[in-house]
């Protein structure tokens, strides 16, 4: 089953690509079904990390949920924002949970 989950992964990635071509058609749309079309992507690699992780290690980090779940309240908060700040805000997010994770990786030598 874990191999599948890859595809979960692969997918967002899919997504994310979809998104950015929207957003780099029009960065300063302001049409939720857009913005809901570039966060697909991010939210679909999380899960499928989530996921693949919970599989393979039987266990996941807080970082991982965390992340989605911030994913979700941004997805609610910022939906009407132009498309481009929706954008910069979730990469600035994303950026923070892989910040956070390698931190904690390097502190203590393996994931929590």
């Amino acid at each position: 089953m874990a191999g599948y989950l890859h595809l979960v992964m692969v997918a967002g990635v899919v997504a994310a690509a979809v998104g950015a071509k929207v957003m780099i058609a029009e960065p300063l749309s302001r049409d939720p079904a857009a913005f809901l079309v570039t966060l697909s992507g991010p939210a679909l690699f999380l899960i499928g990390w989530i996921l693949l992780a919970a599989a393979v290690h039987h266990r996941v980090s807080w970082h991982r949920p965390a992340g989605l779940v911030a994913l979700v309240a941004l997805g609610l908060l910022a939906h009407r924002l132009p498309l481009l700040a929706g954008s910069a805000l979730m990469a600035a997010l994303l950026i923070a949970v892989v910040v956070v994770e390698t931190a904690t990786l390097r502190r203590t030598g393996r994931p929590r």
